[in-house]
């Protein structure tokens, strides 16, 4: 026979064994919706920053003014 103290133990053990169980699920769930959360916002910061990226000025489409067209406007 059983004695009820082993009945109580094991259910207690059980129980244990239930919230460590669902502790591991919970923190897991939590860190797994977190990661995605941070690989959302990281996604989105990506394209917008494609599509925000303006197009770098090169200097060979600056066209500085002659220096005679420079003498005479400071002449006006």
């Amino acid at each position: 026979m059983t004695d009820p103290l082993d009945s109580a133990e094991m259910k207690a053990r059980r129980i244990h064994k239930i919230v460590v169980l669902w502790e591991i699920l919970t923190l897991s769930g939590i860190s797994i919706v977190a990661l995605f959360i941070i690989w959302h916002l990281k996604r989105r910061s990506g394209i917008v920053r494609n599509q925000i990226n303006l197009p770098m000025m090169k200097n060979h489409e600056l066209q500085l003014p002659d220096e005679s067209t420079a003498d005479t406007e400071k002449a006006l």
